[in-house]
């Protein structure tokens, strides 16, 4: 119960000092991105998705635009023809004005034809317990976002995983970009959270090709077993891993937990594996400053939170969750220390905890958007 009781401290303590942080930053807004007092905010948010957007993704966006009510643009970068057998849980039959009458810009990428995925996708070696499909396009998104930049023209933007939403506008002035920074981050593997140059992200994109598209495939396994997590890949997925990757086994490491986020941090770090990363990149790290906040808490992960009273993850049962949380069309509050506070966010991370965004805030959605599918092979 105490260990659960500080980690709602904890999470409540995050909340405060990035909701400090947004005040420190606040600024006017303008149409553009541009600097004030030497930090710079962004006017656009992405978000990516696989194929055809969730209805979860959908929820995001829209009140995460609705909230910005047009301080920002909200685009939704749709990847299409992925090579991949990656399904979907919860489709919104919709043909992309759905997108626009909740004033998102859905844009649909043929993926196969962006820079460097036809090499990456063949030589992509899986080493997480995610499915191998998921943790492609996970990393594979980044390239994506490159070729997104150099089409649309812009050179700075905010990106927001599909399960991330805002409901304040003054986020944007908390993740604007620091003078002599090249990009904000919660911490140095937030691939979830992130206002970045797009020169930035063409450095992280050339980055990842360096490390996958290499002849020697077993230098690239050992590599994998360094940068990764240990101890978090069970005995299932290590069989299935090497069965997709057998250089594992020739190279005498074990697989380890490698995603997008252990990929930036190596990135960050200067990993010269691949050859001389060559960066002039200078990121911002939120949690270097405020060293309280959680790396893995952004505006309040719905993972992370306990019932005070019972110490159970809110995303465990419906009660627990309405019992802990106000999240409706005009309310976004969470209970803690026998108090109601108001969320600038939620990032509503993990299989565990989508239902209760889609149950809380998808139902005008569906109302407007049809029918939903389901697909029994999905991840």
């Amino acid at each position: 119960m105490a260990i659960h009781a500080a980690l709602v401290r904890a999470a409540v303590a995050a909340s405060v000092v990035l909701q400090a942080a947004a005040v420190a930053h606040h600024r006017p807004r303008h149409a553009n991105a541009s600097s004030h007092s030497g930090c710079r905010r962004s006017s656009d948010i992405v978000y990516v998705s696989f194929e055809r957007p969730e209805l979860y993704q959908y929820v995001a966006s829209h009140h995460t635009a609705r909230a910005l009510g047009g301080k920002a643009r909200v685009h939704h970068l749709n990847l299409i023809n992925t090579r991949t057998d990656y399904g979907r849980r919860l489709q919104l039959a919709d043909d992309g004005s759905l997108h626009a009458d909740l004033g998102v810009q859905r844009i649909d990428m043929d993926l196969a034809q962006v820079t460097g995925y036809a090499d990456f996708w063949r030589q992509y070696m899986h080493s997480s317990a995610n499915g191998r499909d998921y943790e492609l396009l996970c990393i594979a998104r980044f390239l994506a976002l490159r070729d997104f930049c150099l089409e649309s023209g812009i050179d700075v933007f905010t990106h927001l995983d599909g399960d991330l939403m805002l409901f304040d506008d003054a986020v944007l002035d908390a993740m604007c970009i620091p003078q002599n920074h090249t990009a904000w981050y919660l911490s140095k593997g937030s691939t979830f959270l992130s206002t970045v140059t797009c020169r930035e992200v063409g450095l992280f994109a050339d980055f990842l090709l360096r490390f996958y598209v290499r002849a020697n495939r077993t230098q690239v396994a050992v590599d994998l077993h360094r940068v990764g997590a240990p101890g978090i890949i069970d005995d299932s997925h290590r069989l299935e891993i090497e069965w997709a990757a057998p250089e594992f086994v020739a190279a005498r490491v074990e697989p380890r937990q490698v995603s997008d986020m252990f990929l930036m941090r190596a990135f960050y770090e200067g990993d010269h594996t691949a050859g001389p990363t060559h960066h002039p990149s200078h990121p911002y790290f939120l949690r270097d400053e405020y060293p309280r906040v959680d790396s893995m808490t952004a505006l309040e992960n719905m993972r992370y939170m306990f019932d005070p009273d019972t110490a159970r993850r809110l995303c465990e049962d419906e009660t627990v969750f309405d019992a802990n949380m106000r999240l409706t069309e005009t309310e976004h509050q969470y209970r803690a220390n026998g108090e109601w506070h108001t969320l600038l966010g939620a990032h509503f991370q993990g299989s565990e905890c989508k239902p209760h965004l889609v149950r809380s805030l998808g139902r005008p959605l569906l109302a407007k958007g049809g029918s939903v599918g389901r697909d029994d092979a999905s991840p």
